[in-house]
């Protein structure tokens, strides 16, 4: 019995046909989340308030140290799209110019001025820090990508090829994977504290060690899921209309906006402020997992049930929550001086062994440019943090060795 037999879940089925390796698995599932809302990009939305639409868009990065595997995640869900034009994928590197004019191709001409009508894009990109140019151009790019998160009713700008282009209620879905280096080098600070961080699913991961496996492991039934898989997408760019919270799942909803409890630090308040409105469009999207055949074979839309229903809210506030814990990592990466990257890079160690002597210690960080001076600092940090304790030195013949041990402050 296949997996078909089982379930017809997108996520439980991409899921599925990735098979068994050392990839972290959030890096699939929030790949194929990415890849479920390029597919329906603003042709479905939610109404939470009279006069408000919520699109189910996503920027979905995902963060590990080289060879953690975000490639491959990356890949499994741009395979499943490139057969779809309606996805409007585009693989490359670009500024906010060429984007401009890549989307304005083909529109009309209005008073001098070409228009864009509800252009879609869903940028897929492998490595972030080669896909955005470093200094003034990045910053325009992330600047633009921020500005047309939400579906904006126009954003006009001049190009060099173009003229003077508009878009008119862009939409756009962001797929990226990324070191912390590459991250912190490809969106400054600012970014990263203020807006568009706020707008980012980031999830981090490595690879397991513990468990690994020399080849890919994947199911027999395969190559039918990825069909199934491909049938889908191409059933999402047909669904169209407003989907609806059941009552239940509103009240669910207002006593969950209610009572969570307010952010304690200033750097979490970006987030914190829009959490809100990811729980919609996440809810939203597990709702569409479920959601199978969107035309009949007579070419008839189906009659769909489009009430949220309580599982799916909850479902997507544990899945905030849990992002939530990388968040503050990425924002004190991005805000990191030498000296404080030199605190990580001993803690990061430190945590991974468990017992140092301090000259196997200062060996180690010596790979990161560190020397004495600078681990002392480090370790003296960490002690008062609590997150280090130095050993007693025991006169046990030869020479006596300082010694660190890893508490992690408990």
């Amino acid at each position: 019995m296949g997996k078909l037999d089982e379930t017809h879940e997108f996520l439980d089925l991409f899921m599925h046909h990735i098979g068994q390796s050392e990839v972290p698995r959030q890096f699939y599932w929030w790949a194929a989340m990415s890849l479920l809302a390029a597919s329906v990009a603003d042709r479905v939305w939610i109404e939470p308030d009279v006069g408000r639409r919520i699109y189910p868009n996503l920027y979905v990065f995902l963060i590990g140290p080289s060879g953690s595997g975000k490639e491959q995640a990356v890949m499994a869900a741009a395979r499943l799209g490139l057969h779809e034009s309606a996805l409007a994928l585009f693989m490359g590197r670009g500024t906010r110019q060429f984007l401009l004019d890549y989307l304005s191709r083909g529109g009309e001409l209005e008073e001098g001025v070409r228009i864009a009508d509800k252009p879609k894009l869903y940028m897929v990109t492998e490595e972030l820090g080669s896909a955005i140019r470093p200094g003034d151009l990045g910053h325009e790019l992330i600047t633009f990508m921020t500005e047309c998160y939400t579906h904006k009713p126009w954003t006009s700008d001049g190009t060099r090829m173009t003229g003077l282009v508009t878009l008119r209620e862009p939409c756009f879905n962001w797929l990226a994977g990324t070191t912390d280096e590459w991250l912190i080098r490809a969106v400054d600070r600012d970014a990263i504290e203020g807006g568009f961080f706020a707008r980012v699913i980031s999830t981090r991961g490595d690879r397991d060690y513990l468990h690994r496996y020399p080849k890919m492991l994947y199911p027999d039934d395969r190559e039918e899921v990825i069909d199934h898989l491909k049938w889908r997408v191409s059933q999402y760019t047909l669904l169209t209309g407003k989907f609806v919270y059941a009552p239940e799942t509103d009240a669910l909803h207002d006593t969950w906006y209610r009572e969570r409890t307010a952010p304690l630090d200033r750097a979490e308040m970006p987030a914190f402020n829009r959490a809100d409105e990811m729980i919609y469009r996440l809810s939203l999207l597990l709702k569409l997992s479920s959601i199978e055949e969107v035309i009949s074979d007579e070419g008839i839309p189906w009659s769909i049930e489009r009430q949220i229903e309580p599982q799916h809210f909850t479902e997507a506030v544990q899945l905030w929550d849990g992002l939530a814990v990388d968040m503050p990592e990425t924002i004190r990466k991005a805000s990191a001086t030498e000296r404080t990257e030199g605190v990580d890079v001993v803690a990061d160690i430190m945590a991974r062994f468990g017992q140092l002597d301090h000259s196997t210690l200062l060996k180690r960080v010596g790979n990161h440019g560190m020397d004495k001076d600078s681990l002392r600092s480090a370790v003296e940090t960490l002690k008062e943090r609590g997150e280090v304790e130095e050993l007693p030195i025991q006169p046990t013949g030869g020479r006596p060795r300082r010694t660190y041990k890893w508490t992690g402050g408990s």
